[in-house]
């Protein structure tokens, strides 16, 4: 087999090997049918199939959605894109359910429905999702290419392909003509550039992936045919340019399953089309990409889920067993089938891999692997900055144990699909994230626009760091997490010492502030300790070099970031903030929260200089106790003592409730715990004063198993 580095073939190469390649690659992709008609009576599939019946039969008593110039305009009007894709991904499932059960079944009320359906989507005035038009160019979105009118493109090819005979010629020309004029002359022809084509994230492997399938399938010119292999190599070298050595994703598990699921399904359909010999997926780099889901899951399918991800990421089964093959990869956890309402889009791309690539050796793989220990104790993606540790602790009355896991966060805040969380921080324990990163928040207008780190998953007040001064972190590469020191005491303990100064450069005096996590969890232990130590250094507010400071800055952070909070609903303990969450005090009675919220009002200078607030995010509602804070699940029991060593730092524990919506629009509720710094009274705003030089905060966290 012949491997390329870089994917650099050469015209002359790509020809020859499509020449030997192509007409076998069609006739296997006419044959899917009866690999999908075969999963029929497979009871992995069981699942899958009611799923597919009962969207028909919904789809088959209600009118098709329309995609209306009212639907349309929303995104430009009013930021909202969620009904116009609901109305394109329901035309899009239909589709996607009615060909697998055509595959199946040559039924004529399912062919006669799914023809109407394609030829519905072949009058569409764009291919496209409203929100990824560019503004004033509505008129010219027919031959706008995103990454859905690429799925678009990639759907219709393998879909008309494998149906070849059974759907009607004339509904075959059609998507041939489309296909033409909407992909084919505007980005092979006519060479017009798009953005996504230098892009080293998702949107390059996506759009040029779906395009390159549907031009693998349906050029009928050769030379036109290995053009466009080309341009989709050129796309695919950029994406991999997003990725370091270590294979890690910077935008997520969610954007690993789209950008690499789709580099993955472009690369095994031109495998086929060269008769093996141009592989994608045969280099060093490819196989640590693979292996990304694996380095990043904590147990029980959860993963670590920076950026606009989901902790429980849905991931197909077909791409986890084709790179599983392919890369020598593992998959431990518990695997099934997806449902096609599984995926808010609804993409044809995953569910024919599932069907056709999952092996049920990865499907059982887990049940091996049961009550073992991690075979990876301890993991660096090092182009990341992404540290994971993991354990197995033993519960002393049963013997069962529960795996642990904890996982920080280094980087930058530049990166694609960005949240603000440089110092953030997962804490793990039998297959939830109880210190949790609030993943990836509902997409709008204002979700990409300036401004964006108001938003609570966006912005540092939304992670387990703190808020210095009334200040949360700046947004930009130049806000980094600067790897001091990593060492391990042991092959079952490490320490990680970042310096996050950078992150909060609009902090008043903050003249240093590092973090240290020290994680240690030895072999057959019934319990794992995670301390985070954070320690700030100050400046005085009227030093010569920091005559930039503005007092009337500094009162307005203060009374938005710290203001006192209104009593509401006659319970002393329950309060409303500026921002409409509530609050409740750690102690309980009506008093625990006066000095914290009186200082806000009455010096507003003394709540914000040399101040900070730690946050801690979690999706367990947390108890307090004296000095201490435990978050609760079926299975674990985290405790966290908050004790300074330092006589003069006092902190006092209280609770924020947040209410919001996920990314699917479902209802969130996150408790955030946090720790406010009270100084002793001779402290306060006195800059001069020599002691108030320094800050200490330790957190110590101790996981054990629930008896």
């Amino acid at each position: 087999m012949t491997v390329h580095p870089g994917l650099n073939w050469t015209t002359r190469q790509i020809a020859e090997a499509l020449e030997q390649g192509t007409s076998e690659a069609l006739v296997s992709v006419s044959e899917w049918k009866g690999q999908i008609a075969n999963t029929l009576d497979d009871q992995e599939y069981r699942d899958f199939w009611k799923d597919i019946e009962m969207y028909v039969l919904r789809a088959s008593r209600e009118p098709l959605p329309e995609l209306s110039f009212t639907l349309l305009r929303q995104f430009r009007d009013t930021g909202e894109r969620k009904a116009y894709e609901a109305a394109y991904f329901e035309r899009r499932g239909r589709i996607v359910a009615l060909s697998v059960l055509t595959a199946t079944s040559k039924t004529s009320t399912y062919v006669s429905l799914l023809e109407d359906l394609i030829w519905s989507v072949c009058n569409e005035h764009t291919w496209c999702l409203s929100a990824h038009i560019p503004s004033g160019e509505e008129a010219n979105a027919y031959t706008w290419i995103d990454l859905f009118a690429a799925e678009t493109a990639q759907m219709l090819a393998e879909i008309i392909v494998m149906l070849g005979g059974i759907i009607d010629e004339r509904v075959e020309r059609r998507v041939r003509s489309e296909m033409e004029h909407r992909i084919f002359t505007p980005l092979y022809r006519e060479d017009r550039t798009y953005g996504w084509e230098r892009a080293e994230h998702n949107w390059s492997a996506v759009c040029s992936g779906g395009c390159g399938v549907a031009a693998l399938l349906l050029l009928e010119d050769q030379s036109l045919r290995v053009k466009a292999v080309e341009h989709t190599l050129q796309a695919m070298d950029a994406f991999l340019h997003g990725y370091g050595e270590d294979g890690g994703c910077a935008e997520g598990i969610g954007y690993w399953v789209y950008g690499f699921g789709f580099y993955t399904y472009y690369a095994e359909m031109l495998r086929i089309f060269s008769a093996g010999t141009l592989d994608m997926l045969s280099e060093s780099k490819t196989r640590a990409i693979a292996l990304f889901p694996q380095h990043i899951h904590m147990s029980a399918g959860t993963f670590v889920n920076y950026s606009d991800s989901h902790e429980r990421e849905v991931i197909p089964s077909g791409l986890l067993s084709r790179l599983a093959e392919r890369a020598q990869g593992e998959v431990n956890w518990r695997l099934s089938i997806p449902l096609l309402t599984d995926d808010p889009c609804r993409r044809w791309a995953h569910v024919a891999r599932n069907l056709l690539w999952t092996d049920r050796a990865v499907l059982n793989g887990h049940r091996d692997q049961a009550g073992q220990p991690p075979s990876q104790t301890f993991i660096v993606l090092e182009d990341l900055s992404w540290i994971m540790g993991k354990a197995q602790l033993i519960c002393a009355e049963e013997m069962a144990g529960i795996e642990v896991a904890y996982s920080v966060k280094g980087g930058h805040n530049d990166e694609p699909h960005n949240h603000n969380d440089l110092g953030h921080f997962i804490l793990h324990a039998a297959g939830d994230n109880i210190l949790c990163d609030p993943g990836a928040g509902a997409y709008t207008q204002a979700y990409f626009s300036p401004g964006r780190e108001s938003i609570l998953q966006i912005g540092s007040q939304g992670h387990n760091v703190p808020i210095i001064e009334g200040t949360v972190q700046q947004s930009g590469k130049e806000a980094e997490a600067r790897l001091l020191e990593m060492k391990h005491a042991s092959p079952h303990s490490v320490a990680v010492t970042f310096d996050l100064t950078s992150a909060y450069g609009n902090a008043p005096t903050l003249d240093r502030y590092t973090r240290q996590f020290n994680w240690s969890c030895s072999p057959s232990a019934q319990e794992a300790e995670l301390l985070v130590e954070d320690h700030f250094t100050w400046k005085s507010a009227y030093d010569s070099d920091r005559t930039d400071i503005d007092l009337d800055d500094v009162v307005r952070a203060s009374e938005l970031n710290l203001s006192a909070e209104a009593r509401i609903n006659g319970n002393p303990n329950v309060n409303t903030n500026v921002t409409g969450k509530a609050s409740v005090s750690a102690s309980g009675d009506e008093g625990a929260n006066e000095d914290v919220t009186s200082n806000a009002s009455n010096s507003a200078y003394a709540c914000v200089y040399k101040n900070v607030i730690q946050r801690l995010v979690s999706h367990v509602e947390p108890v307090f106790h004296d000095g201490m804070v435990q978050w609760k699940t079926d299975k674990a029991l985290v405790s966290m003592t908050y004790e300074p060593d330092h006589s003069s730092d006092r902190w006092v524990a209280r609770l924020e409730v947040v209410d919001t919506v996920d990314h699917d629009h479902l209802p969130l509720r996150l408790y955030v715990t946090e720790l406010v710094l009270e100084r002793t009274p001779n402290q306060g705003m006195e800059t001069t004063d020599p002691s108030v030089q320094e800050t200490w905060c330790r957190m110590k966290f101790i996981t054990r198993p629930r008896v």
